[in-house]
């Protein structure tokens, strides 16, 4: 067994998924209310696991689900890959 399948079964197995393990970024989905009361410092570098712990401190939930679908495309050139960095950037500044 390879570490990503280590890491994907114990992400997917302990609590059926519903870990900080299970929160990741490019699957993620925030309700409004949470989105509204969390704010994420810029000295943040694990904000996933951030946003799952804040998640649990406001006490809200935070569930997996196995069966959404979810479309995601990574970068695929230099130039998306930029473009992608100097989204985050402005997003920053606008915090």
């Amino acid at each position: 067994m390879t570490g990503h399948e280590m890491y994907q079964r114990l992400r997917l197995d302990y609590k059926q998924g519903n870990n900080i393990l299970g929160c990741i970024g490019q699957i993620l989905a925030l309700s409004n209310s949470f989105a509204k009361q969390v704010k994420v410092p810029s000295t943040i570098m694990c904000n996933d696991s951030f946003l799952y712990l804040s998640c649990k401190s406001l006490g809200f939930g935070f569930v997996h689900v196995p069966k959404a679908t979810v479309l995601y495309r990574a970068p695929k050139t230099a130039s998306d890959h930029f473009k992608q960095i100097e989204r985050f950037i402005v997003a920053k500044k606008n915090d």
